[in-house]
Formats: C-alpha cells, structure tokens, sequence
C-alpha cells in the first residue's frame, strides 16, 4: 500500500500596484519644499539651489527645464565678463520674496488631477519672527502642477498665489529669456479665478 504524501506547491502572486503607488506626486514636490525649509533656515547650506542640474534633469518637465536654462541667459542682474549664464531671479521663486524668516508650519497635498496635470498645493507661513501677529498667521501659498514623464511625476510648473492673483513660473522664465523683461519688473499676472478656470 502506497504512502500518501502531501505536496504543496507554491503559488506566487504578483502584485500589480498602480503607477501613482509607485511614482507619488509628493515626492519631488517635498524635495523643493526641503530645499525651501534649508536656505530659509538661520544658517542654509552654501550652494544649495532648486534648480542644479540634478534636480532640474530629475524633478522637472523637460519643458520647465528648457525655460529655466533658457531663462538663464538673462540674468537677473546681468552677465559677468566671461561668463554665459546665471540665476535669472532677484528672489526666492518659491517664498515669492526676497525676505522672511525660517519657514514653518509646511504643509503639501494633492488638492486636484484633471487632464493628465496633478495639482499638489503647498501652504506655509514665512513671516514667524515678526512681532505683528496678522502678519506672523500670514499663510503662503504656492501651486505645483505635475505631469507624468517617462513614467514619473515632474514639475511643469510652479504658481504662486498672492492677492487673488497667480503667477506661473514657467511663464515668467519665458519672458525673461525673451529678454523683454528688465530687473525688478513684474511679469504678467493672471487673476486666480481665470487661471484655476484654465486648469
């Protein structure tokens, strides 16, 4: 009489996860926001920048990245002799300012996704050290629009929200480097409700 043995075979279950599980749209918007939270800092790191080449060929549209380095031939305060490019900005693009105190109260999450374009939006408040206490609750607001590339999600786009209007990073780069701009010009503004009916 035979012995019956008990055999188990295995049985391997692949997972398929969904590309956003893999591929979440916060990722590179912390990122920038960490780089924010450093050169806000009482002592930032010397050589830190939102856009070296790293970052800009890593968490950026390819778009965004032709904007900037185009934009980089039109300094913000001109070209030193022998040099080809530089930093087109006067100014923090994501505090939108050129002072404040170290950023706080940081805050990110995916607010809408429509027609491939995933909007993370960012509220912090820049103004903590200063004694005026409307001022000191002040929140900034700021609007990353992502798309997918190459299997990932890039920024494409950076907007600032200020006094019910919106100003699109990638539209000012252009302008700078349409070379119309001069320093300290203010590029054109859209008004928030248009631009969100855009989106």
């Amino acid at each position: 009489m035979g012995v019956a043995v008990k055999r188990t075979i295995p049985v391997i279950v692949v997972l398929l996860m969904p590309l956003a599980a893999h591929a979440d749209p916060l990722a590179p918007v912390n990122e920038v926001m960490d780089v924010a939270r450093q050169l806000w800092s009482e002592d930032p790191p010397q050589g830190l920048d939102y856009f070296d080449p790293d970052r800009l060929s890593r968490l950026y549209s390819a778009e965004f990245a032709a904007a900037y380095k185009a934009a980089q031939k039109n300094p913000a305060f001109g070209l030193e002799e022998g040099e080809s490019e530089g930093n087109p900005f006067d100014y923090d693009v994501i505090a939108n300012s050129q002072d404040g105190c170290p950023l706080e109260d940081i805050k990110a999450e995916k607010t809408a996704e429509a027609a491939g374009v995933v909007t993370v939006t960012v509220t912090f408040k820049l103004w903590r050290c200063v004694e005026d206490a409307a001022e000191r609750d002040a929140l900034s607001e700021v609007r990353f629009l992502l798309i997918e590339e190459n299997g990932k999600p890039v920024i494409d786009d950076i907007v600032r929200v200020m006094d019910g209007e919106q100003l699109s990073l990638l539209e000012e780069m252009q302008y700078i480097a349409s070379g119309e701009a001069d320093v300290g010009e203010d590029v054109p503004v859209m008004p928030l409700d248009e631009a969100e009916n855009e989106e």
